[in-house]
């Protein structure tokens, strides 16, 4: 490659994107990069990939990350699938039998896969062939990373330039002992667990010596708990190593062979194929983002290896990494996009991976026979139930994690396009930061209120658009004309994202689509689609579309936006119960709704089991037309309601306060006996409500 001349003026080859690493987090993150036609050099300090196969457990996110990358089919040639997972005894018996089919709703790939991870990075390597712009160096070290105003300087060691190459964006997966990160002197903050682990492997095949034995078990025991793992060539023995053990004797063939004879009894030695310690660290990075500097896998974290999760999570930065530097060369803010990065996978780092396998160790090794036999009973328990078993699975094979770090991430990118860009973009990096509410607005001056007292959003109902707008109720006399005359004043006014009541797009999906399109010019940030039949029904339980129909017109609405976010509401579950919502959810969701709008009084369990099911963020109304909504702000966050509307609540407030004003007006007292909003604050407000214009405009 030919010396060029950086953008801050220093020597060296200037490439668009850099990977450190040939792992399996560095080789995902450049396949990510090279499908997308971006061009990227990755580094390997090695002289050619590690033949090392410490990791060998795939998890459901995982295998849906490599099935999107194409390459599923090839590693599962290479590998076993495991539809289960065990806990035992060391005595032999089955404390619980716990099958991933239980997740046949949550991911395409219900399974854990056994294959050893240098696999992963031989069939990726194959692949980097097929693309031009992509260059691998192996035997090139970084000795170290300055930041520069819009790239980084990437030194090599013996390279012989100063700097070796400038890249806008560096993916730092150099490894636990990372040079690129203690270069940027960003702490690795944790600690050292006083436990080493010893794994060892052998090809005999232990299921001989166990009944019923899954390809991955976890043995519970107060003095010596181990894990036993079947990858395609071998089964794995990892077990702990006491504190008075030295290295050197931990790794003897004899130590080894009684301990494996221990843990599972046999005539005849055990065939060792080897045998390695690991050193046990629990540590986070302070930052996985710095300047253009991205950090993923083992440079950002460590843990101890119970579960799994290490290289899982470092395929989860792979694919998060990639996304976030695609969209930072496609024009996103990239100081914004680095923290949507950090703030997604740091966060999951922190909350479930250290957390999760801090967990794992501390359960198996737990010495209290109280203790032991609680937790016993209630792996049982959660065996034998289906639901009690989805819902501990969907922890332990990373689903949970991973959808939370996409949601975090989509969402802070979205925002990053633009930090003061359209309204949906807005909307998005509120709902990416927590729960909005949002009060309903039904003009210029009640908008700008709900500015004034601090709200990140509001919306417009029909029922609102009816009584201000045409003096009616909300029996479907309110058209697209009427909602765009009480839509763009408020936009106008508020300078908030708005949220704007749709109906049913007021006829087929072409006229959805019609309706999308007008709403967006008049400034919505969304606008909701609702499934029932026009025109309503005056009274009794709404009639809703068939399912197929009402998802046309989502799709339609999807395709016709080109910020705003589509929101999906089903009035179902009055006629259908919980059940149709949940198949009309699943539709509209793959229809390409944002957020998912059951209408109804559902309870905390069916709202979190809808989240679960669609993947998406749900809408919750708190209309004083009906009985308030179950749970408090964090109970519905938990169950996944991202925005909670409150449609008629000024409405009825300003339509009890002119009353009361009109009444005493009429009994000639004025000034009248009610509370009023000075001149001069109101006066005041419209003043800042006409600023806020300004800059929106």
């Amino acid at each position: 490659m030919k010396s060029t001349f950086s953008p801050d003026g220093q020597a060296g080859t200037h490439v668009k994107v850099l990977v450190a690493g040939m792992g399996p987090t560095g080789m995902v993150a450049a396949l990510a990069l090279a499908q997308r036609g971006i061009p990227v050099t990755v580094l390997e300090a090695g002289a050619e990939l590690a033949e090392e196969s410490r990791a060998s457990t795939f998890h459901p996110p995982s295998l849906e990350m490599l099935d999107d990358l194409g390459i599923l089919a090839e590693v599962e040639a290479l590998g076993l699938p495991a539809p289960r997972f065990q806990y035992r005894d060391k005595a032999g018996a089955i404390l619980a039998d716990l099958k991933l089919e239980a997740l046949s709703e949550d991911t395409r790939f219900p399974y854990r896969l056994q294959c050893e991870q240098n696999r992963l990075t031989e069939v990726i390597l194959a692949k980097l062939a097929d693309y031009p712009h992509v260059n691998l160096r192996f035997s090139a070290p970084v000795q170290r990373v300055e930041m520069g105003t819009a790239n980084a300087r990437v030194f090599l060691d013996g390279d012989g330039r100063e700097p070796s190459y400038t890249a806008d964006w560096l993916i730092a997966a150099d490894g636990a002992r990372s040079r690129i990160r203690k270069s940027l002197g960003i702490a690795f903050e944790g600690l050292t667990l006083p436990e080493r682990f010893l794994v060892a492997s052998t090809t005999h095949e232990l299921a001989r010596e166990f009944d019923d034995l899954a390809l991955v078990a976890y043995l519970s025991d107060p003095s010596d708990w181990g894990v036993l793992l079947r990858t395609p060539r071998h089964w794995r023995v990892l077990m702990p190593i006491d504190e008075g053990t030295s290295d050197a004797e931990a790794l003897d063939p004899a130590t080894i062979e009684r301990r494996i004879q221990n843990v599972a009894p046999k005539d005849g030695a055990y065939p060792l194929d080897h045998a390695n310690i690991y050193v046990v660290q629990q540590r986070v990075a302070a930052t996985m983002a710095a300047g253009r500097v991205l950090l993923a896998g083992d440079s950002a974290h460590v843990n101890n290896p119970l579960g799994g999760m290490g290289m899982n999570s470092g395929i989860h930065d792979a694919v998060a990494a990639a996304r976030t530097v695609a969209a930072a060369l496609d024009g996103a803010d990239a100081e914004l996009a680095a923290k949507a990065y950090d703030d997604a996978r740091r966060s999951t780092a922190v909350n479930f991976l250290q957390k999760n396998t801090i967990q794992n160790y501390k359960e198996l090794q737990e010495t209290d026979t109280a203790a032991r036999h609680e937790r016993t009973v209630k792996l049982g328990r959660i065996a034998a139930d289906r639901e009690l078993s989805r819902s501990y699975l969907l922890n332990s094979s990373m689903l949970s994690a991973v959808s939370r770090s996409n949601d975090l991430l989509e969402g802070g990118l979205r925002a990053a396009r633009s930090a003061a860009g359209p309204a949906g973009r807005r909307l998005w990096a509120a709902l990416s930061a927590g729960t909005v509410v949002a009060p309903g607005a039904y003009d210029a001056l009640s908008a700008a209120l709900v500015r004034n007292a601090g709200f990140g959003a509001c919306l417009v109902s029909g029922a609102a658009a009816a009584a201000a707008g045409l003096g009616c109720q909300d029996q479907g006399f309110v058209g697209r004309t009427d909602m765009l005359a009480q839509l763009e004043p408020v936009a106008a006014a508020s300078g908030l994202p708005v949220i704007a009541d749709g109906d049913g797009g007021y006829g087929d999906a072409r006229h959805a689509a019609h309706t999308t399109a007008a709403y967006e010019r008049a400034g919505a940030a969304a606008i909701t689609i609702e499934d029932q039949v026009q025109p309503k029904a005056p009274s009794g339980a709404p009639a809703v579309l068939p399912p197929e129909e009402a998802a046309a017109k989502i799709a339609a609405a999807v395709a016709a936006r080109q910020e705003m976010l589509v929101i999906a509401r089903t009035d179902a579950y009055a006629a259908e119960g919980f059940p149709g919502v949940l198949q009309r959810a699943r539709a509209y969701a793959a229809a390409g709704a944002d957020l998912i709008f059951p209408e109804g009084q559902l309870s905390l369990p069916e709202l979190a089991a809808l989240h679960r099911a669609t993947g998406k963020r749900l809408v919750l109304n708190r209309s004083e037309a009906r009985e308030p909504a179950p749970g408090a702000l964090e109970d519905l966050s938990a169950a996944g309601v991202g925005l909670i509307i409150y449609p008629v609540t000024g409405l009825l407030a300003a339509g009890s306060a002119l009353h009361a004003a009109y009444e005493s007006l009429a009994e000639q007292a004025w000034p009248v006996s009610t509370e009023q909003l000075g001149w001069t604050s109101l006066n005041t407000l419209l003043a800042s409500g006409a600023a806020a214009g300004a800059r929106k405009n």
